[in-house]
């Protein structure tokens, strides 16, 4: 890591202690006429379809990368590319591109690339993980045509001061240290915390890509990241909060070479700076919410590529991007009975690459507005709908308006069941890469649009000493003008409008919380059947017509089971992934086409102490338990039976 991050992460700790601490009050409260209760649910939540993360699962995987956290406690699929490797996100059998991610209503996803990278998000500097499905992500923005992943921060006004420190040491010459000391009154909070992890990475797997199969040892797939998250929350009246978040993070990685590699040696290593910060201002009139916020995501990668018996140097690339973004809403009450929400954004995205070597790139600026509009109706007792409209220009064009209906039904049969769905239409821009790639890049790109609908039941129960819940959603969407890379006579590739892909299935999430005996038991389950595959082409002449999108499994699972008492916990993870396709054409009779499907297990073992006010804590985990050699990627090997041991610390 560079001097400067170094200094960033030594004196920020200092400005945070200097903030006035003392005792915290309660929330401020705002007096309103007695109503009479009709839904037990917010009237602008009711129909959305969504997800949360659940604290048990984030504290666990506090050391960890977002992606670990969806890969094993959600129905998202993850493609991971190997430990500290790149990582990204399918929701419903889309591309990583049509997965957004907002943190705190920035968003994260790359102009160049259109997708993020889950490895390079740690879960310690996130407060809450929702996910939202299908048009649901619509309020948030346009071309999440599968989801949307969102990540927030609030300021706890409950809390005087605190510090918590994790420190953690695994295999393969791994060491992650973390911390946080927040601080503050009922007037101003600041929370500050720092992360940095690095390993060796070099772990040994089993080569099946060569004959005979063999046992290897991973070798140049070293990392090291650290970063600092820093915000400042004041509070002028008691109508008005300010925010202020500011995000710096270093990664730099080797990558390395496929199981297939051979011959001369190579030297592959990849770096990036990243910067978002968040200036929010919300207000709370009588008749709701106003919120203003701007936000900066900047972004720079270093890429290069050396053939050291060869002496020479084949890519060495440097990219920058930089995204301004701005949003205005209103949140409305319209009586007891109805909510509206209004919202206007404008976006400038500034962004470049250059190739050292061969001297060839491309620099774009592109501008981006939206406006949005939504209306949410308590219907009697049983009923809420809403209707959406979200209207955006790009690039000095309009696009088609993205319209999206909806309802919840609360069913007579039990206190807590609901009946939700929704019919949208969504509109996903090409990302600039596949724009201005130099070669291959196609300006004349029209945007992918998709139809979605969604069908989900909600239930939950409650009884002494038992709660059940759980969730089963059923969707459908068709997505048009999906952007493929293909090959072309000239010897590189090209970005078109080819494929027509229709996207089904469903997904069921279960959850139980019960006392037994003098223990507590936590339960959770999910289950995904994903079927995506290209209709957009003639069978005669491609043979991927009507078959399983590559890297998209038709059947994924994951499970969890934690067990607590007197502050020792025994907490299992399961995660089963099915058989995926790797190439277009893929039949189900080739097998270098097709990777097997895997079970992952994880067990952590732990004790918690309080002493005073303040808490000790000591984990051992165990990752993939029964030592499976798998590849969630072609020919890149994944680490077999690891282990890590974490001290944690609160005050």
């Amino acid at each position: 890591m560079t001097e400067k991050l170094i200094r960033y992460i030594l004196f920020l700790p200092v400005l945070a202690g200097l903030s006035n601490v003392a005792l915290a009050s309660q929330a401020d409260t705002i007096h309103i006429d007695e109503v009479e209760i009709i839904h037990s649910i917010p009237i602008h939540r009711a129909t959305v379809i969504s997800a949360d993360m659940d604290t048990i699962s984030m504290d666990l995987m506090a050391g960890r990368s977002l992606s670990e956290l969806l890969a094993f406690h959600s129905a998202v699929h993850i493609k991971s590319a190997g430990r500290g490797a790149l990582s990204t996100a399918s929701f419903r059998g889309t591309d990583a591109s049509h997965t957004k991610v907002y943190w705190n209503g920035i968003r994260l996803n790359s102009p160049m690339l259109g997708q993020v990278d889950f490895s390079l998000i740690p879960v310690w500097i996130v407060d809450d993980i929702s996910l939202l499905y299908g048009g649901s992500s619509l309020k948030k923005g346009s071309g999440a045509l599968g989801g949307a992943v969102l990540l927030e921060n609030s300021g706890d006004w409950n809390g005087s001061f605190s510090f918590s420190l994790n420190q953690e040491v695994a295999s393969f010459g791994t060491l992650g240290t973390y911390g946080r000391l927040a601080a503050g009154d009922n007037k101003i909070r600041s929370d500050t915390r720092l992360y940095w992890n690095r390993s060796h990475n070099n772990y040994p797997y089993l080569n099946t890509d060569i004959l005979p199969m063999q046992e290897e040892r991973l070798e140049q797939a070293g990392y090291e990241r650290g970063g600092i998250l820093q915000e400042i929350y004041f509070r002028p009246g008691k109508r008005h909060e300010l925010s202020v978040r500011f995000w710096y993070q270093e990664a730099e990685r080797e990558l390395p070479p496929l199981m297939s590699q051979e011959g001369a040696s190579r030297e592959e290593l990849q770096e990036d700076r990243n910067l978002r910060t968040s200036l929010e201002w919300k207000m709370y009139p009588a008749f709701g919410v106003i919120s203003v916020r701007s936000g900066y995501a900047g972004s720079g990668m270093h890429y290069y590529l050396n053939h050291n018996d060869l002496g020479y140097r084949q890519f060495d690339s440097k990219s920058m991007e930089g995204s301004l973004y701005n949003t205005v809403q209103a949140d409305v009450r319209g009586g007891s009975r109805s909510r509206f929400q209004f919202r206007a954004d404008f976006n400038r995205h500034d962004a470049g690459i250059r190739d050292l070597v061969r001297n060839e790139g491309y620099e774009h600026l592109r501008n981006e507005a939206s406006l949005m509009a939504s209306a949410y109706r308590q219907a009697g007792k049983r009923w809420v709908i809403y209707a959406l409209v979200r209207q955006e220009w790009a690039d000095g064009k309009w696009l088609l308006a993205m319209p999206s209906t909806g309802f919840s039904y609360h069913l007579p049969l039990g206190k807590a069941l609901y009946l939700k769905g929704n019919l949208s239409r969504n509109y996903n821009l090409p990302s600039l890469n596949d724009l201005y790639w130099i070669p291959g890049g196609n300006p004349g790109l029209r945007p992918e649009n998709s139809i979605n609908g969604d069908l989900s039941l909600d239930f939950s129960r409650e009884s002494e000493g038992l709660v059940f819940h759980g969730t089963i959603n059923a969707f459908a969407a068709r997505v048009e003008d999906w952007i493929l890379w293909k090959p072309t006579r000239f010897r590189y590739w090209e970005a078109e409008n080819l494929a027509k892909v229709f996207s089904r299935g469903m997904d069921i999430q279960l959850g139980s919380e019960m006392i037994v005996g003098k223990w507590l038991l936590t339960l959770r389950a999910s289950y995904a059947y994903t079927r995506s595959t290209n209709e957009g082409t003639v069978r005669s002449t491609d043979l991927s017509r009507g078959k399983q999108l590559i890297y998209i499994p038709v059947h994924a699972s994951n499970a969890f089971m934690n067990l607590s008492r007197n502050g020792y916990f025994l907490n299992w993870s399961l995660s089963y992934t099915g058989r995926r396709y790797t190439q277009p054409s893929s039949g189900d009779n080739d097998f270098t086409e097709v990777l097997n499907p895997y079970t992952l297990q994880d067990l952590h073992l732990g004790k918690t102490w309080n002493i005073g006010q303040s808490r000790a804590g000591l984990r051992f985990t165990v990752y993939n338990l029964f030592n499976i050699s798998y590849q969630a990627v072609r020919s890149r090997p994944m680490p077999m039976r690891n282990y890590a041991l974490t001290l944690k610390v609160e005050i």
